[in-house]
């Protein structure tokens, strides 16, 4: 049975048409500490199956491993061939990518399985491994970069997902903000080497465009995730563009991110202040004597009936106090080359004129 080389699904992914159904059929555990963006996970074996199969296989060799798998499988192997099966025939091209840790026995069975049901699928050569291992290439080899700098509020990340240029989103690959206050309510942070394949897909699949790349600037962490060393000293050494904006315009830019529009789409009140006030607590030691006054802001503003403009008063506080102080501490030690500076509309204009000409400003 012919596979699918790394090299030819490198080759698709970056081509435009119809997406294949790419599925992850490692155990659920496997999938939660090492992922691919994109991927469904849907398993042959779940971790407690798993487990049971390798103690097996320790105390009885292959054999009796393979044959414990059959017997564990055996009454669910209907309906996961029909997950996998809607999975395939709900994507876009109708056709099955299917992996495991190395293109071993699980992507082999479940391949044929979905082959002798009438399906278009391709088992993947070297399986997550292989794919985890080209894709590092793309992250310690990063391309030409240009960074959006600018103070915490200027508008950046808005600026960024605004543009249709080639980007790298290390917000959304991180699930976080980037801020004390910027993890996702919503969703937990993704593990550090899914986090990292998400960066690397983000490059692979613009690479048949030319460098260079925007990127929003950041520190070595968003929340507990560690942006990989290359890109970081790349983003040290690129030119940039300075995003700038009033104070009214970030604090409210901010309130409505961090706190408006979090409570219109569902948070409880409560769920809400809980999660500032221990994001707040993750950083007051770092601010002194202001640590008192503004948490007690907070508080009150917190108690209010939403009260908009008791919540800037703390954001703004907070802004001139910690997080504009780490900024020009930042800056000052990381001197680079300014192509531009202005508002955030000011930036966009600029970027959408210059076009192709960045290549050669960069």
């Amino acid at each position: 049975m012919e596979k699918l080389s790394l090299a030819s699904l490198f080759s698709y992914l970056i081509q435009p048409g119809p997406a294949a159904a790419w599925i992850d059929v490692r155990s659920e555990l496997e999938f939660e500490k090492a992922a691919l963006p994109g991927t469904i996970n849907i398993p042959l074996l779940l971790q407690a199956e798993r487990h049971e199969i390798g103690i097996a296989y320790k105390n009885e060799g292959q054999e009796a491993a393979i044959a414990l798998g059959e017997k564990l499988v055996g009454p669910h192997q209907t309906a996961r061939i029909e997950a996998w099966s809607r999975a395939i025939s709900q994507s876009p091209a109708r056709r099955g990518i299917i992996m495991c840790w190395r293109g071993g026995l699980r992507s082999q069975i479940v391949t044929e399985w979905l082959r002798d049901a009438g399906l278009d699928v391709q088992q993947l050569e070297g399986g997550y491994k292989a794919v985890r291992n080209g894709l590092r290439t793309y992250v310690e080899q990063a391309p030409e970069l240009i960074v959006l700098q600018g103070l915490t509020g200027s508008g950046k990340t808005e600026l960024l997902r605004s543009l249709s240029l080639p980007q790298i989103d290390l917000e959304a690959a991180a699930h976080h903000r980037g801020s004390a206050f910027g993890s996702w309510l919503d969703q937990p942070q993704p593990a550090q080497t899914t986090f990292e394949n998400d960066i690397a897909m983000q490059i692979l699949l613009k690479s048949h465009q030319p460098a260079p790349r925007l990127i929003e600037d950041e520190s070595r962490l968003l929340g507990v995730r560690c942006v990989p060393e290359a890109l970081l000293a790349k983003m040290r050494l690129a030119p940039v563009i300075r995003v700038e904006d009033s104070m009214e315009a970030r604090t409210r830019r901010i309130y409505r991110e961090y706190i408006g529009d979090s409570l219109s789409q569902g948070p409880e009140r409560a769920r809400l202040r809980q999660h500032a006030l221990a994001s707040f607590a993750c950083i007051e030691r770092r601010l002194d004597i202001h640590a008192g006054r503004i948490r007690e802001k907070m508080i009150a503003a917190f108690r209010s009936d939403g009260d908009e403009d008791l919540h800037r008063d703390w954001i703004g506080d907070l802004l001139e106090n910690y997080y504009d102080k780490r900024y020009h501490h930042a800056a000052a030690r990381h001197q680079r080359r300014v192509l531009f500076t202005g508002d955030s509309e000011a930036c966009r204009a600029w970027l959408l004129e210059k076009g192709d000409a960045l290549r050669c400003d960069a």
